[in-house]
């Protein structure tokens, strides 16, 4: 079989790994490129000059982080999804993105899913939140789209496809 490990310091500058069945490749020409049975594609690719990465086969990640999906047919299924964020799946679990300075507790801005139902496979809400305040507090959920579709800003939606509360504390709305 196949050498272990193979050291190439010639152009191609790589690293190999092999086993039996597979082969797993570190390659450096001014950028690592992480992947697996010698495949060129895919994997996880890091700019070693601006300190971007490409994962799912981007080798010119634009952003710090560029998340390439090889799939696309249908929206929601997990296999598919460039990025899966997930909870407990116990109700009122959250999973979100923060967005925000990297100190303190809480982000000043989350994006996420609140899980108003445990069953089955569980049942939630699209939140948006943000803070009003410049101390380390939990943002406040401003905008609600629960799971049939309703929408409510400054409240949870109630009945009508969308519900603008004029004040943060349900009394009145326009």
């Amino acid at each position: 079989g196949q050498t272990p490990l193979v050291l190439d310091t010639g152009n191609n500058e790589t690293l190999s790994f092999y086993n039996d069945s597979e082969q797993w490749m570190i390659k450096s020409a001014e950028a690592l490129h992480l992947t697996s049975n010698g495949v060129s594609t895919g994997g996880i690719y890091i700019d070693g000059d601006i300190c971007h990465v490409g994962i799912g086969g981007d080798t010119s990640p634009v952003g710090i982080l560029t998340i390439k999906s090889r799939l696309n047919d249908t929206l929601g299924q997990r296999s598919e999804s460039a990025l899966n964020i997930n909870t407990t799946g116990a109700s009122n679990s959250h999973g979100a993105i923060s967005i925000g300075k990297d100190t303190g507790n809480y982000s000043a801005v989350a994006i996420g899913f609140d899980t108003t139902s445990a069953t089955g496979d569980t049942l939630g809400d699209l939140v948006f939140a943000t803070r009003n305040v410049t101390t380390d507090t939990q943002p406040t959920v401003r905008m609600r789209i629960d799971s049939s579709g309703q929408v409510g800003i400054g409240g949870t939606p109630n009945g009508a496809h969308m519900h603008i509360f004029a004040n943060m504390d349900n009394s009145s709305s326009w």
